[in-house]
C-alpha cells in the first residue's frame, strides 16, 4: 500500500502544473507567487494570500468549471481595489455591496461580503495565522467575528466544526495548503506542523479511500477524515495529507468514478484496488 500510495504523490508530481490548473489552490498560488509592488509590506502580501485561500477553499465544491470562473470574477474585482486584503477592509463599511452578482450555488455576494467582515476583522484582531492554533479554534474564532446576520442562510455553513462532526474538508483543505511547505502546497504558515493536519475528505478522496482499504465508513464525516488520516499517518508520520493531492485528482484529473474503465490502465493504485483485486 506504501509503494503505491507513493507512486501516486510521484505521479501527481510528476504533472504538478496541469494538475495545479485545475484545482482551486491556483488562486492562492498567484498571490504568493506575485512580484510585490514598491512599499507593500511582507505582511499585507500574507494578507492576501490568506484571504484568497479562504475563498477559494470555501467556494471549491461541485464542479471545478463552475466555482472557477465565480472565483476568477471575484478575485479580479479584489485585483481593482488593491487586492483581498484592501477588498475586505472595505466590506464592513457597504463598499463591497454592489457590482457583480458574484452567485455560486446558494452563496450570492452577501455571504462573500460578510465573510470579508469576518476576514477584517480577524487580521486586525489577532491575525489568522494566530487563530488556528487548531481548525476548532480558528473556523470558532472566525465564526464569533462574522456578522452572521448579513448573510445569507446558507451563511453560517461555512463555519461547520468538527466537534459538530462535520468533516470540515474545505478547512481542512485550506490548512493544508497554509502550513505544508512541500509542493504543491503555500507552506506559509508555521505555527502549525503538516503531522497535526487532517485529510481533506470529499467524494473523491472518500470513493479511493474505501477502494483502497483506507476505511470501510459510508460517510464522509469528521471520524471519516480522522481515520483516514491516521491510515495514512502510519506511512508518513510527519506529513499524512501530502497524499490529498495525487488521491483527490484521481477522480478530478482522471476520471476515477470507482468502476473498471480505460482511466484505471495508469492508475498507481490499481494493485491495491478492491475492484481489482
Amino acid at each position: 500500500m506504501h509503494q503505491a500510495l507513493e507512486a501516486a504523490f510521484v505521479r501527481a508530481s510528476a504533472d504538478l502544473s496541469a494538475r495545479v490548473d485545475r484545482d482551486p489552490l491556483r488562486f492562492p498560488k498567484r498571490y504568493a507567487m506575485r512580484a510585490a509592488p514598491d512599499g507593500t509590506a511582507a505582511a499585507e502580501r500574507l494578507a492576501d494570500v490568506e484571504i484568497a485561500a479562504v475563498y477559494a477553499s470555501q467556494l471549491a465544491f461541485g464542479r471545478v468549471d463552475l466555482f472557477g470562473p465565480v472565483l476568477e470574477r471575484l478575485f479580479a474585482e479584489m485585483d481593482a481595489v488593491g487586492g483581498p486584503a484592501v477588498w475586505c477592509k472595505g466590506c464592513a463599511s457597504g463598499q463591497r455591496d454592489s457590482g457583480d452578482p458574484l452567485v455560486y450555488r446558494w452563496f450570492s455576494r452577501r455571504d462573500f461580503v460578510a465573510l470579508g467582515v469576518a476576514l477584517a476583522r480577524l487580521q486586525a484582531a489577532e491575525g489568522l495565522a494566530a487563530a488556528f492554533t487548531t481548525l476548532e479554534a480558528g473556523i470558532s474564532r472566525l465564526r464569533a467575528l462574522a456578522p452572521l446576520a448579513a448573510g445569507g442562510p446558507h451563511f453560517a455553513t461555512w463555519f461547520a466544526t468538527p466537534s459538530g462532526g462535520s468533516a470540515c474538508k474545505r478547512w481542512c483543505m485550506f490548512l493544508r495548503w497554509m502550513v505544508r511547505p512541500g509542493a504543491p502546497d503555500l507552506g506559509v504558515w508555521t505555527q502549525l506542523a503538516p503531522a497535526t493536519l487532517t485529510m481533506p475528505v470529499d467524494t473523491h478522496v472518500l470513493r479511493i479511500a474505501q477502494l483502497t482499504g483506507l476505511t470501510a465508513r459510508k460517510t464522509a464525516d469528521w471520524k471519516t477524515a480522522v481515520e483516514i488520516t491516521d491510515r495514512l499517518r502510519g506511512y508518513a508520520p510527519e506529513d499524512p495529507t501530502r497524499f490529498d493531492f495525487a488521491l483527490a485528482h484521481l477522480g478530478i484529473s482522471s476520471g476515477c468514478t470507482g468502476q473498471k474503465s480505460t482511466s484505471c490502465e495508469a492508475c498507481s493504485l490499481r494493485l491495491v484496488c478492491k475492484i481489482w483485486l
